[in-house]
């Protein structure tokens, strides 16, 4: 036997699982070959090197350090590659020394050595090609595209055009096919990183490379992208194929192996749905799961069953019930749980009899299919804990629980020791969590902080913070990076670390009213904005883009990521309405539609041009945020103007903190407050204060809860900035009452998504255009939409433009998206008053509604500017201020305004009264007037001094003066007066409410988002 077959041998012997014959055939091999062959001797060193790996083809392939066995030694493998290309090049051996150095760059790959990586390819493709080794010259080429992908600059179509070409003419087709298949991979595994930008430009390599479309590459990299949403609609298209199938299959081979097997895949793709409809906690799918699935149950082919085993005594029945961790599964678990879903929401909301009841069905629906994970959910969210925590200790006894789900579910019901002793086993979950790396250190600081161990919470809380910030950071859309903020275990590990700082700090729970703050507090409150400044990370894209080409591609960029996201939330918001429809609706086939995918694939290649163009022009866009300073409790403190106080909430769990922050000092509060109880009291407050019912009292429990702590500060500042968390963003703060009256009767308030802004330095527009406005009102829409005319929102632009010279008015036929969006360009005032629709489910679909069928989405709003963006955003016609709860910002349009570039924006909280909106907009506009001679710069510093001047007016005006006003007003602007009463309308919701004149539903819908101050 020669030595080359004895080497080939011995490899074989290694990666078959057998070490000591692959050992003993290599040493024969070394044996058997001549002294001086030094290309042998060059083999079989990179033979050594690939064993030192311990992954077969592992450098070849390109694979990830994950991916490599624990016995991998980088350092050995690298000597014996460097030893293979040293004997190669001794024997002039061009292709060999090619193939040592392109190992030799994964080795610097792994290593995070960029500079020898590339020295080294370069290296090796030159040699690979002048040895005429097309398909080692191609594979290096490979690696190096990969590394650019990489590195964030693009791989133009012209070389792998090349690189085709010579497959298809001198090379091989099949070897073309696995590099295919190898940047394919490397894109499945960015995609599922998230890294959704690099992995849709490998992806079209790898089309490239074999010819296939571009809409092949689209549609891998959207269904992998794992926008939240996106396991749900494929799921679902699934089970739809699925059924379809099977409606086939029974068709011609009823209740035969063909229908058995149909059934079987439906069966296993219902199963697939009802796990995406759980992770999203979404009880409209739930219920459309369940649905489905109940159908496929009773849709089984017909055959000889066997017999089923006996069931348990009745005496052992009457013991205790069949619990089963699973059930959930099962249509009545995913209906039990559907009902939880819909309790836990209806308390949030402040619907306390509802959340009773749909918890009773709850109990009800998992008691009867043995749910036990949705019997404890359901008892502690109607705060049954004794109950809850029997069931658990009956759970643990019948070794019912795994370690991970015993220790959350103690940790759940406050019984600390108990989790302590649970959580040994938590390390057998390593690898259960390898793709969440920060779960494991964050379910144990858990535990360290329930039991006083604040110092192991804070060591586990910021490995895990680390975990996942690095994770975070390589999400490059902003909406992937709102979905894994919005995770409760996410919000959890912040939770945790930021209490283990007040511990150590002396602050607790059974503390008294707020208290200096000390270097904890201020750690704290760090802490608390790291998880609610993520909403910047736009608006830091737009920071580094100067110039208009680099603002035009990043405002294209941003809307074609909210327009992708756009499809997935309009499609399962199709997959909502079926599920709330019923059992008839949701149960009947749906033969799945191809225009569902292509949309999907459209938006994404939309996407990923928009992407392209940016890193052309603008590179530093995609990554901005990766590079932004931590935001701390000094540098806010810095960025506040003198005599301005900011009030900084954090509501999770069964912790209220708030911060009071002024340039001189922070103080600190920790109230025992459960989250789910404060955010259906702020909710309450909200309806009420809308006309909507809820209870006044909520605002006299929420100014206990917020206010109080802070009383002194409060009597000292006259100038207000208030970053609520997103469960009480809809809190009107100005209608608390206060010290007699409320809160806005002498005090100038302002909202901020986070405190952060306050350290923003973004360009500024040019002071000849920062006054120039436009003004949108009243379209003529489209009457199938059966819009109620606002004729208030035409009086109110009419009076404004004339406030505002050289201002532009788009009313009735004219206000269409393209006259909008033509003429918004440089505005430093865009005011827009027309009808919205907010979904707070789906933030990327709320719109404006314009002329015609024309409507202004999210997604538009990005693109309104071509430079700057617009000093004051104004939305007056509807409740713009709501958003969907995302992980510490609010998704809404009044986020999209200061993603899009305002600066300031003026949104509502709930539909406005057509006449009182009207008079408060033009108050707002003559105050802005009269003070414009000492706002050289722009209105921003003076709105939220013009606002609460306005709303203060109103607020002190009878019904009789308002409709005498709007009357005098409407007059004026040749408008329609108010007909019969005089009560005229709400906007986008018909007829206004009989509310006594004084009522917040009158002067108090509208908040201010904005920082900078007027100076003197």
């Amino acid at each position: 036997m020669s030595a080359a077959l004895r080497l080939l041998t011995a490899d074989l012997w290694r990666w078959a699982g057998a070490p000591d014959q692959a050992v003993e055939r290599y040493h024969a091999a070394l044996g058997a070959a001549p002294a001086g062959d030094l290309a042998f001797h060059g083999w079989a060193a990179m033979v050594c090197g690939d064993w030192a790996l311990g992954l077969q083809g592992g450098a070849e392939q390109r694979r990830p350090a994950k991916d490599l066995p624990v016995t991998a030694d980088l350092g050995s493998a690298d000597r014996l590659w460097t030893r293979s290309a040293r004997l190669y090049r001794r024997a002039r051996c061009r292709r060999g020394v090619a193939a040592a150095l392109l190992r030799r760059a994964h080795v610097a790959r792994l290593r995070g050595a960029a500079a020898d990586r590339s020295g080294f390819l370069h290296e090796a493709e030159t040699l690979a090609a002048e040895a005429g080794e097309g398909a080692l010259h191609a594979l290096v080429q490979v690696h190096s595209w990969l590394d650019r992908i990489e590195d964030g600059t693009d791989v133009p179509d012209t070389v792998c055009a090349s690189v085709r070409e010579w497959g298809a003419t001198v090379g091989n087709a099949g070897w073309l096919q696995g590099l295919s298949a190898l940047v394919s991979a490397q894109a499945t595994r960015w995609s599922s990183a998230g890294e959704a930008p690099r992995a849709t430009q490998a992806q079209h390599v790898a089309d490239a490379l074999v010819g296939k479309s571009a809409a092949g590459a689209a549609r891998h990299c959207a269904e992998g992208a794992r926008h939240q949403l996106s396991a749900a609609v494929l799921a679902e298209e699934e089970l739809a194929r699925c059924e379809a199938a099977l409606a086939q299959a029974r068709e011609q081979d009823r209740d035969g192996d063909r229908h058995r097997l149909a059934h079987l895949d439906a069966r296993m793709a219902g199963l697939g749905f009802t796990d995406a409809a759980v992770a999203l906690a979404d009880p409209d799918l739930l219920a459309l799961a369940a649905d489905r699935s109940e159908r496929l149950l009773e849709a089984a082919p017909q055959r000889a069953q066997p017999r089923p085993p006996a069931g348990p005594s009745a005496e052992d029945e009457a013991e205790q019930p069949d619990f089963d961790e699973g059930a959930v599964a099962s249509p009545d678990g995913a209906r039990a749980y559907a009902a939880y879903c819909r309790a836990r929401a209806a308390a949030m909301a402040g619907s306390d009899e509802r959340a009773q009841m749909f918890a009773q069905e709850a109990l009800d629906r998992a008691l009867g299919c043995g749910d036990s994970m949705t019997i404890v959910s359901t008892l502690v969210l109607l705060r049954r804990m004794d109950e809850a925590r029997e069931l658990v200790d009956w759970l643990e006894a019948s070794k019912a629980l795994d370690p991970w789900l015993l220790t959350s579910l103690r940790l759940l019901l406050g019984q600390a020791p108990e989790a302590a002793r649970a959580a040994p086993g938590l390390d057998a979950f390593t690898q259960a969590v390898e793709d969440r790396p920060w779960e494991l250190p964050r379910l144990k600081a858990e535990v360290a902080a329930s039991n006083g161990d604040h110092f192991a919470a804070l060591g586990l809380g910021e490995e895990a913070l680390a975990h996942y910030e690095s994770h975070r950071a390589r999400l490059a859309r902003d909406v992937l990076r709102s979905s894994v903020a919005s995770d409760a275990a996410v919000m959890s590990l912040y939770h945790t670390a930021l209490l283990s700082h007040l511990a150590l700090d002396g602050v607790t729970r059974e503390g008294t009213g707020a208290r200096a703050g000390g270097p904890g507090a201020r750690a704290a409150f760090a802490l608390a904005e790291r998880v609610r400044s993520g909403f910047l990370d736009s608006v830091l894209a737009l920071d580094v883009a100067r110039g208009p080409a680099e603002q035009r591609a990043v405002r294209s960029w941003l809307r074609a990521d909210s327009r992708w996201s756009a499809v997935y939330e309009d499609q399962v918001a199709r997959l909502r309405r079926r599920g709330s429809a019923g059992p008839a609706d949701a149960a009947a086939v749906v033969v799945p539609s191809p225009g569902a995918a292509d949309l999907r694939e459209r938006a994404e290649r939309e996407l990923a041009e928009a992407e392209r163009a940016v890193r052309q022009v603008a590179p530093a866009a995609l990554t901005a945020w990766r590079g932004a300073d931590r935001v701390t409790a000094e540098a806010v403190a810095a960025a506040l103007p003198p005599g301005v106080l900011l009030l900084q909430y954090h509501l999770f769990g069964e912790d209220l903190v708030a911060w009071a922050v002024t340039r001189e000092r922070l103080r600190v509060a920790r109230t025992r407050q459960w989250a789910v109880a404060g955010q259906g009291l702020a909710r309450r407050f909200h309806s009420w204060c809308s006309g909507l019912g809820g209870a006044r009292s909520a605002g006299a429990d929420l100014a206990e809860l917020l206010l109080a702590p802070f009383a002194q500060e409060l009597r000292d500042h006259q100038r207000v900035l208030l970053a609520p968390p997103p469960a009480l963003f809809l809190v009107p703060f100005q209608a608390l009452p206060w010290d007699g009256g409320v809160l806005g009767d002498r005090r100038t308030l302002s909202y901020l998504p986070a405190a952060s802004v306050l350290t923003r330095r973004p360009p500024g527009l040019a002071t000849s255009v920062a006054w120039n406005a436009l003004l949108v009102a009243d379209p003529a829409t489209d009457p199938a939409a059966r819009m109620a005319p606002v004729p208030g929102t035409a009086v109110e632009v009419h009076h404004a433009a004339a406030l505002l010279p050289g201002a532009d008015e788009l009313t009735g036929p004219r206000a269409t998206l393209d006259a909008v969006t033509r003429a918004a360009a440089g505005r430093g005032i865009l005011h827009l008053a027309t009808h919205g629709t907010v979904d707070e489910l789906s933030p990327n679909r709320n719109h404006l509604v314009l002329a015609g069928r024309d409507r202004l989405s999210v997604g538009d709003l990005y693109g309104l500017s071509t430079d700057a963006g617009p000093e004051l955003l104004v939305f007056s016609g509807c409740h713009t201020g709501r958003g969907t709860a995302s992980g510490g910002d609010v998704l809404g349009l009044a986020r999209s305004a200061l993603v899009a570039g305002a600066r300031h924006a003026v949104v509502s909280l709930w539909p406005v009264d057509d006449i009182s909106g009207c008079l408060t907009m033009i108050r707002m506009y003559r105050h802005l007037a009269a003070a414009r001679p000492r706002l050289p710069h722009g209105p921003g510093p003076g709105v939220a001094q013009a606002l609460a001047e306005a709303q203060r007016e109103v607020r002190a005006m009878t019904a009789a003066e308002r409709n005498a006003e709007y009357a005098a007003l409407a007059a004026e602007a040749d408008r329609p007066q108010p007909a019969g009463d005089g009560r005229g309308t709400v906007r986008d919701s018909g007829p206004a409410r009989r509310l006594p004149p004084e009522h917040p539903f009158h002067w108090s819908p509208f908040i201010h988002i904005g920082t900078q101050e007027a100076t003197a």
